[in-house]
């Protein structure tokens, strides 16, 4: 076993899988902009007890409400050939699967669920990351570490031998890195976090999906750091800001095989975007406040102007969890009775249609497609 281990050290040094970026991580420089925008990272960090203490009541919505989202960005992201409505009734009322995409969907519900429930206390180690990558891609792909056969010669001897080396020893040693950087080195976390991410995007570890895979650890990295996730879509942030995440992976793997990749554009991008984050969990505070100033006539009916044009019962539940079933019934009866609203079915499975003066005269229901989905509980 020791034999082994030596010949993946040598393995590593010297057909130069290293980890460019986590290895050069006390080059990095702060310019004053960017020590700014940390000081007012770090104010918003500050408050996340506030925040968990604020919205303890509507949490389990709050987060069920970010999982749907990631699910459904996430879809897009992979171009996963999926109905919104399949999407629903997969993540809302767990509907067996019938084809690999609505496979997909599922998984990315169970791996998103685990990331929400787990936070900081998931275990950073090859084995939770192939795990993670196994059940991302269940009954769908056959995800595991490359392994290269390399002929290596030994430090004791003359004799050269062919050794299997896997990708999951150096993934250790990536980790390895990152968690003295945190810890011992006391190096800025997004800092940290990106230069993993540059690094994982750029050594291909698994025989498939690198780049999403590497995204979801990225994912489950801020998890552990920063609470804003619990709040906010993180896949839905990411798309919306894909070209620019895109160039910036781009230009942070240039000169990345020499050890001079430049990361301080990504990782400008990600403290912006956590801080954008956090200014939205502010808004929902603000609105959970100005909320409690509402009736519970009108507070149901802000909850409807937010929805999309056709939206269900359990949307406005979602929304606002501590209405009761009553006080949504009687707002419902009394929007309809005002001409604000009118029913699509019958039973609590109707859609309900939010008129406005184009299409009150309409007697068919709005199409939803994906991104419907997404909108409806917004």
């Amino acid at each position: 076993m020791k034999k082994t281990t030596n010949f993946v050290i040598i393995f590593i040094e010297k057909v130069g899988e290293k980890m460019k970026c986590l290895e050069n991580l006390s080059r990095i420089t702060y310019p004053k902009e960017l020590v700014y925008d940390i000081s007012v990272l770090y104010t918003f960090k500050g408050r996340d007890a506030f925040y968990n203490k604020t919205l303890s009541k509507q949490l389990s919505m709050i987060t069920k409400s970010t999982i749907e989202k990631d699910i459904v960005y996430s879809a897009i992201l992979l171009n996963l050939n999926v109905s919104a409505a399949r999407v629903k009734a997969i993540v809302r009322r767990d509907s067996e699967p019938k084809t690999h995409d609505e496979t997909m969907i599922r998984n990315l519900k169970n791996v998103f669920e685990i990331l929400q429930k787990s936070g900081k206390h998931f275990s950073l180690s090859s084995n939770e990351f192939l795990s993670l990558a196994c059940k991302l891609y269940k009954d769908v792909k056959q995800i595991k570490f490359v392994a290269d056969t390399k002929i290596i010669k030994s430090e004791r001897s003359l004799l050269q031998e062919k050794v299997k080396v896997s990708r999951r020893d150096i993934l250790d040693e990536a980790i390895k890195l990152y968690n003295n950087a945190i810890t011992k080195d006391k190096i800025e976390a997004t800092q940290a976090i990106t230069n993993f991410f540059v690094d994982l995007m750029n050594m291909k570890l698994f025989n498939e999906e690198n780049e999403f895979i590497a995204l979801i650890i990225y994912y489950s990295l801020l998890q552990q750091n920063f609470d804003v996730f619990k709040y906010i879509s993180f896949f839905e942030a990411y798309y919306k800001n894909k070209d620019d995440f895109d160039h910036e992976i781009t230009h942070a793997s240039y000169n990345w095989e020499q050890g001079y990749s430049k990361t301080d554009g990504i990782n400008q991008l990600l403290i912006s975007f956590l801080i954008r984050g956090y200014k939205e969990v502010e808004k929902q505070i603000e609105d959970a406040n100005f909320d409690k100033k509402l009736t519970k006539q009108e507070a149901v009916e802000s909850v409807i102007l937010k929805l999309d044009e056709v939206f269900t019962r359990a949307d406005i539940q979602r929304a606002a969890p501590t209405l009761s079933d009553a006080t949504i019934t009687r707002a419902l009866d009394h929007l309809k009775e005002e001409g604000k609203i009118r029913p699509n079915g019958t039973g609590r499975s109707a859609t309900w249609i939010r008129l406005t003066p184009k299409d009150m005269f309409q007697t068919s229901s709005k199409q939803l497609d994906i991104f419907s989905f997404v909108d409806m509980d917004e």
